[in-house]
């Protein structure tokens, strides 16, 4: 693991009588789509949700860059750079894409009024890494899914979230992405899977939660398998065939 930005080490955690992860160790590279793949109930989310802090785990640590974030620490995780993009939609749809974007530091004009002109300017700033055709005045509930994803990824990449920026968090470094395509169209699922190739180009490492084969060549680096909780094997996905 010497090459690694982020490592997960004999992470187990147990729900009630499932023991969701069992001793899992793996580790994360720079710029690299990493697969977490396995059937339902592998623990691929599980290990997702404790590297982001929002799950804590029963034994085990998680470290980015040799510092060992504290279990379960949601805070923590997203200081250090982590961010986790939901399978569910966390968004509020009656609101505009710039007020989505912008719910964690609204920006304010010197009377104490919403500045809507920079809530657009830095909601733009921030698709135009994405996708920058879309309205950002436009009520998000009347977005294509595809769209409201990627609006979900753009607000995981803003550098400037309110106090955490003061207190020094850093920048998106690792984005866990949670079944991101599991409500899209084909031509939505082709649009994503370049952004998230174009984010690790730029120096981000994704881990890429899934069970679509289909996604896991065409945008992957590296795929780890669980079954049943357990680490099984980490190996490069130019190595290995679907069978």
């Amino acid at each position: 693991m010497s090459d690694a930005l982020l490592t997960a080490r004999n992470v187990s955690k147990r729900f009630g009588i499932t023991q969701a992860l069992d001793d899992v160790s793996v580790s994360f590279r720079v710029g690299e789509v990493h697969a977490l793949m396995g059937e339902n109930g592998a623990g691929k989310s599980t290990l997702g949700k404790v590297i982001s802090g929002l799950h804590r785990q029963d034994t085990g640590t998680v470290a980015i860059d040799g510092r060992v974030l504290r279990p379960g620490s949601i805070d923590d995780a997203f200081h250090a750079g982590i961010r986790i993009v939901h399978q569910e939609l966390a968004q509020c749809p009656n609101l505009t894409v710039a007020e989505n974007l912008c719910l964690h530091d609204i920006p304010r004009t010197r009377l104490g009024l919403v500045d809507d002109r920079a809530m657009c300017q830095r909601a733009e700033r921030l698709l135009a890494k994405l996708e920058p055709g879309i309205d950002v005045r436009a009520k998000l509930g009347s977005l294509s899914p595809g769209h409201r994803q990627i609006v979900q990824i753009a607000s995981s990449l803003d550098e400037n979230p309110g106090k955490a920026a003061a207190e020094g968090a850093h920048p998106a470094r690792v984005i866990v992405l949670d079944e991101p395509t599991s409500s899209l169209s084909i031509a939505e699922v082709e649009r994503l899977l370049a952004i998230v190739r174009r984010l690790a180009e730029q120096g981000l490492t994704l881990i890429y939660v899934s069970h679509r084969m289909g996604e896991i060549f065409a945008v992957c680096d590296r795929v780890t398998v669980l079954r049943d909780g357990k680490f099984v094997a980490t190996s490069n996905v130019k190595d290995m065939d679907e069978a």
